[in-house]
C-alpha cells in the first residue's frame, strides 16, 4: 500500500509542476514513472490494474460517441491500411539501424522484425482519444477521421496479438452475438435507472463487466469489447449523461496507464539513444498521414491535425513486444527501447498537439496552396453571413436556450448558429433553426466573418478550451462585436475576461435565472 501512495504522491507533484509551466499533466505522470523506476522501487501491482481499467473505460467512452457508418467509408479504410504498410517499412529501417549501432551482438530474425515493425506502425489510441476529448474534438471532422483510423488499427492489433500469443478466438466468441438481444434489456434499464449513483454503477458494469470481462472470457480482446458495448448504447438518450458521470473516474484511472509507461522503462544511456533514434522515424509518419489525407481530398487543416495526433507510437506495441519477449522472439532490450520510444513520442507530440491551431495559423497560407479545390468538407462554403447579426457557437442546451432568447431581439435570418456535431445540426434544422456544420476553432471559418455585420457572438461550447481558442481567433481578427461566453469555474471566467469576453459563471447565472422566473410567476 505504501508504494502506491509514494507513486501517486510523485505523480501529483510532477503533474502539478507540468500544469504550472503550461504542459499537460500527463507528461508529469510519465516523468513520475521514470523517476519511480530510477529509484529502484518495486512497482505496485495495483497500478497495472488501474491502467487496464482506465484503458477499458476510455474505449467505452469512444464507443459512446462512435458513428459506425463513418468507419465503413472507403477513405478511412484505405488511409489506415496504406499508412500501416508504409510506416511498417520505415520502422523496419529504423530497427535495422538500431540493431547495427546498439545491439550488434543480436541478430533479429525476419519474423521478429515483422512483429516489431507492424506493432510500431500503430499510433496511440489512449493518447489520441485523451487529447481529442480534452479539446472537445472527438466529433469534429478530424476527430472522427482519427478515431476511425485508430479503430481499424485496434482490430489489426488484436489480430497481431492473437498471432503473437498463438491464441485465436475460441468457439465461445459466438457468445458475443448475445449482445444483439441484450441491447433491448440494456436500454430498458437505462430508461428507469435515474440520474445518480446507479447510472455511474451501471456504466461501469457495461464497460468493465459486459465489455471488458465478457469479451476476454470469449477469447476476444477486452478493450475491443468495451468499445463495442459503448457503441451499442451510443444512441440512448442517457449516453451523454453517462459519459459525463464517469468522466472524473476515467481521468483518474488513466493516470495509472501513464505511470506504467514510465515504470517499465530502464533509462540507460544506450536505451535512451536507441529510443530517441526510433523517434526520428516519426517524421515520415507525420508526413505520410498529412499527404495521404490531403490526397483523398480532406482539407489541409484536417490533414495537419490528423498527422500531428497520430504521430505517436502505440502503447499496444509494449504489449506485443512483451509477449514477443516471453515467446523468445525478442530480447529484453527491445522491450525497454520500445517503452522509451513510446514515452518520448508522447513527450514530442504533446506540445505540437497543444499548439496545433497556432501551427496551422502560421502555415495555413502555404497549406492552402496544396489543398484540393474541391474537398470533402464544404461547411466553409455554406456560410451566408450577409444579414447575420447574432452568432451562437455550440448548440447544446445552453446554446439552444441562447438561440431561442435571441429570437426575441433579432429576425430569424439575422441569427446563425454553428455546431460541429452533425446529428445536432440535423436535429436543429428540423426545428427550422438556422444552424450549419462548422468548427469554431477553425481559422478559415473566422476569416469568413471578417468585415461582416455580426453584432453579438455567444460562445456556448461545453469545453472551456474551445471557447478560449474561438475567443483568440475573434480577437486576432479585430471583429467589432459584443462577445459572451459561459464558464464553470472562477479561473475560467478570469481567463475569458482577459481576452475581452463578457463571461458568466454557469451555476451563478442559473440561480439568477431561476429567481427571475420565480418572481415572474
Amino acid at each position: 500500500m505504501e508504494t502506491i501512495v509514494y507513486l501517486f504522491t510523485l505523480a501529483a507533484v510532477a503533474g502539478l509542476v507540468c500544469h504550472k509551466i503550461g504542459l499537460p499533466p500527463l507528461i508529469g505522470f510519465l516523468i513520475a514513472g521514470f523517476s519511480y523506476n530510477s529509484l529502484g522501487l518495486n512497482p505496485p501491482k495495483e497500478v497495472y490494474l488501474l491502467s487496464d481499467l482506465g484503458i477499458a473505460l476510455l474505449l467505452f467512452f469512444v464507443g459512446l460517441k462512435l458513428d459506425l457508418k463513418s468507419l465503413l467509408k472507403i477513405e478511412i479504410l484505405s488511409l489506415s491500411l496504406f499508412n500501416i504498410i508504409a510506416n511498417s517499412l520505415f520502422v523496419a529501417l529504423g530497427l535495422l539501424l538500431i540493431g547495427s549501432l546498439f545491439l550488434k551482438d543480436q541478430n533479429l530474425p525476419i519474423e521478429s522484425i515483422a512483429l516489431l515493425s507492424i506493432a510500431l506502425s500503430l499510433s496511440s489510441t489512449v493518447f489520441a482519444v485523451k487529447v481529442l476529448d480534452n479539446k472537445g474534438d472527438l466529433i469534429s471532422v478530424h476527430g472522427k477521421l482519427i478515431i476511425g483510423i485508430l479503430i481499424i488499427q485496434d482490430v489489426i492489433a488484436a489480430v497481431l496479438l492473437a498471432i503473437t500469443e498463438a491464441n485465436f478466438p475460441e468457439q465461445t466468441a459466438f457468445l458475443i452475438l448475445l449482445l444483439v438481444p441484450a441491447k433491448f434489456v440494456i436500454y430498458k434499464i437505462l430508461d428507469h435507472i435515474g440520474h445518480d449513483e446507479l447510472l455511474v454503477l451501471f456504466g461501469l458494469l457495461l464497460a468493465l463487466v459486459l465489455g471488458y470481462a465478457f469479451f476476454n472470457f470469449t477469447g476476444v480482446k477486452g478493450e475491443l469489447g468495451a468499445l463495442v458495448v459503448g457503441a451499442l448504447v451510443a444512441n440512448h438518450p442517457k449516453s451523454g449523461e453517462m459519459s459525463q458521470a464517469l468522466f472524473s473516474l476515467k481521468e483518474f484511472l488513466l493516470i495509472g496507464f501513464f505511470l506504467t509507461i514510465g515504470i517499465n522503462s530502464d533509462l540507460s544511456i544506450q536505451n535512451i539513444l536507441a529510443g530517441s533514434l526510433l523517434c526520428l522515424f516519426l517524421i515520415p509518419r507525420g508526413l505520410l498521414y498529412f499527404f495521404s489525407s490531403n490526397y483523398i481530398k480532406f482539407r489541409s487543416r484536417t490533414s495537419l491535425f490528423t498527422s500531428i495526433t497520430l504521430t505517436t507510437y502505440s502503447e499496444f506495441s509494449l504489449i506485443v513486444v512483451s509477449i514477443g519477449y516471453t515467446q523468445g522472439l525478442l530480447s529484453v532490450d527491445w522491450l525497454t527501447i520500445t517503452a522509451v520510444a513510446v514515452s518520448l513520442s508522447f513527450l514530442i507530440t504533446t506540445p505540437l498537439e497543444k499548439n496545433s491551431e497556432n501551427i496551422y495559423e502560421r502555415i495555413h497560407k502555404y497549406l492552402r496552396t496544396i489543398e484540393h479545390k474541391e474537398t470533402k468538407e464544404n461547411q466553409i462554403k455554406d456560410l451566408h453571413m450577409k444579414h447575420v447579426k447574432a452568432l451562437v457557437i455550440g448548440m447544446g442546451r445552453i446554446g439552444s436556450g441562447a438561440y431561442e432568447e435571441l429570437q426575441n431581439s433579432f429576425k430569424q435570418n439575422e441569427i446563425l448558429s454553428i455546431e460541429h456535431d452533425e446529428k445536432k445540426v440535423l436535429s436543429h434544422k428540423s426545428d427550422n433553426k438556422n444552424v450549419i456544420l462548422a468548427d469554431a476553432n477553425d481559422l478559415d471559418f473566422w476569416s469568413n466573418l471578417n468585415g461582416k455585420t455580426v453584432e453579438v457572438i455567444i460562445l456556448a461550447m461545453p469545453k472551456h478550451h474551445s471557447n478560449i481558442e474561438a475567443a483568440k481567433q475573434i480577437k486576432n481578427l479585430n471583429l467589432d462585436c459584443q462577445l459572451y461566453a459561459v464558464a464553470r469555474f472562477d479561473e475560467e471566467v478570469e481567463e475569458l475576461q482577459s481576452l475581452g469576453v463578457t463571461a458568466f459563471h454557469i451555476y451563478t447565472e442559473a440561480g439568477v435565472g431561476l429567481a427571475r422566473q420565480t418572481y415572474k410567476t
